[in-house]
């Protein structure tokens, strides 16, 4: 007849079953991505750097052991590397500090 495709509902409905699965996939995947994760917005609170390498700064043996040079060698190293690492903060979230990435390095 013209004007009518033959249609075959089987395989129709698997066609709309695979849209609907598809539809589904891409919403859940767009709620679970976040611009910075709910973990590292915590860092600043519960971070290592935060709380325990100012702690180890005031036991300058600990300090030591703990990056292999003395506070004062670590504060030299960030005043050196600064100009080369600092990175820029924006409106969305804040940059990480030369400390901190001198302290990864090191550790």
């Amino acid at each position: 007849m013209p004007g009518y495709v033959a249609v075959n509902f089987p395989e129709m409905s698997l066609y709309l079953g695979a849209l609907v699965l598809l539809k589904k996939c891409k919403l859940q995947n767009k709620m679970c991505h976040f611009w910075v994760h709910p973990i590292n917005q915590r860092r600043l609170n519960q971070g290592e750097f935060h709380h325990l390498c100012f702690e180890l700064r005031s036991h300058e043996d600990r300090f030591f052991s703990y990056f292999c040079m003395s506070p004062a060698e670590f504060d030299y190293l960030v005043q050196k590397i600064c100009p080369f690492v600092q990175g820029v903060g924006s409106n969305f979230r804040e940059s990480i500090s030369v400390q901190q990435k001198l302290s990864v390095c090191l550790q």
